[in-house]
């Protein structure tokens, strides 16, 4: 029993049991019991002020209307938690956390409701509230924000106008570029290499001369080296040249200005006639003086080119030799030719070797014209003896 000497609470005393009654109860005397659990509360203690509504707090029931509820509240909600007809179980309890009591002191029972109350209206009246809040209403379209996780951005497009104008650019820097460049080349051109070798145009290409390799027939005799002058005949200067001298066999080494004379030179000199064939393919002569009894005769001996046979030129000279050689002679400048016909002979030297030797006799076998050939040189002497001895002289 309580204390006597405590003041009585108005209300009635809730337990463990009037929770329990209170669950299986229908929502109407639900309601009504907690306004009876809340009334009886001490009356001094001050009222609670209704915070702000934020968008971030879960709006509460706590001051819903009676009314409002049960007209809210659809007819298929069975009150003892059975099943609705949309297979939902609805299980409302006093003690839900959606219901802030200490919110509710203001609520009173059926009999006080005709009182004026101070505290704010529920938000379940306002109409606003009601429209937003739907089923399947997005809360971040109520509250404001948005969803990152969805959002995407829309791609960038470029307008044809600005597409127009980023190519028209293209071509006129590309074409502004070219320009700068040939314009860079041709003011400075760049400088030819510079060759020492340069070609000449049209110019003919001479074949190189071949070397030119000269070989006397005979060798190891006696040289005399003369000086020839055109102011004295040519006979004279030799046969002063010879008159000091006792071998059988010299050479004679006719000089001009240090340099051996030309076989042009000694046929002008002597008044002889040498074909334009010999003369233009001779390559080197050698003049010899021979003692024939104590008195000089002369021979001579001339190297062709190679390829060329002495004995195809000598043929073809044969009929003029008698005419053509008549001044090769140190007795007399020139010797009469009576009857200018040419004769051959064969000569079989000391070797075996057989010679064909042309000969013109002047006045005897020891004043002639005789002319022989061998490979590519071709002999010459002024006297049979003399061609004799010459022909000897091979190996």
């Amino acid at each position: 029993m309580p204390d006597q000497n405590q003041n009585t609470i108005p209300g009635t005393l809730r337990t463990l049991k009037t929770d329990l009654d209170l669950n299986n109860a229908n929502p109407q005397d639900r309601l009504q019991q907690a306004g009876n659990f809340v009334q009886a509360r001490p009356t001094s203690e001050p009222p609670v002020t209704t915070p702000p509504v934020s968008p971030s707090v879960k709006p509460s029931l706590s001051s819903l209307d009676l009314n409002e509820i049960k007209q809210d509240i659809p007819e298929s909600i069975n009150p003892n938690n059975e099943q609705n007809e949309s297979g939902v179980k609805l299980n409302v309890s006093a003690l839900d956390e959606s219901i802030n009591l200490s919110l509710v002191q203001n609520v009173s029972p059926k009999n006080n409701s005709s009182k004026p109350s101070n505290s704010t209206p529920p938000l379940g009246n306002i109409p606003e509230f009601k429209a937003k809040f739907q089923p399947g209403t997005n809360p971040a379209d109520v509250f404001g924000g948005s969803d990152n996780t969805n959002s995407k951005k829309p791609p960038l497009k470029l307008s044809r106008k600005a597409i127009i104008t980023g190519s028209v650019v293209i071509v006129l820097l590309g074409l502004i570029g070219i320009g700068v460049y040939f314009y860079t080349t041709r003011s400075t051109p760049a400088k030819p290499t510079q060759t020492n070798d340069k070609p000449k145009p049209n110019t003919p290409t001479t074949p190189p001369t071949p070397t030119v390799v000269t070989k006397p027939l005979f060798t190891g005799i006696t040289k005399s080296d003369i000086a020839f002058n055109d102011t004295e005949p040519i006979r004279k200067t030799i046969a002063t040249s010879l008159n000091t001298q006792k071998a059988p066999f010299i050479e004679l080494n006719l000089t001009k200005d240090g340099k051996k004379v030309s076989l042009t030179d000694i046929s002008t000199a002597f008044g002889l006639t040498i074909p334009k064939t010999i003369t233009d393919n001779a390559i080197e002569y050698w003049l010899y003086g021979y003692n024939q009894e104590g008195i000089y005769k002369l021979t001579a001996t001339i190297q062709l080119k190679t390829g060329q046979t002495a004995k195809t030129l000598v043929d073809n000279w044969s009929t003029a030799i008698p005419r053509d050689l008549s001044s090769f002679s140190l007795n007399s400048p020139s010797r009469i030719v009576n009857n200018p016909e040419i004769k051959t002979t064969t000569i079989t030297n000391s070797a075996g070797k057989v010679y064909n030797n042309y000969y013109y006799n002047y006045t005897s076998p020891t004043d002639s014209a005789d002319v022989s050939s061998l490979e590519n040189y071709i002999v010459i002497a002024s006297s049979q003896t003399s061609m004799k001895y010459l022909l000897d002289q091979i190996k």
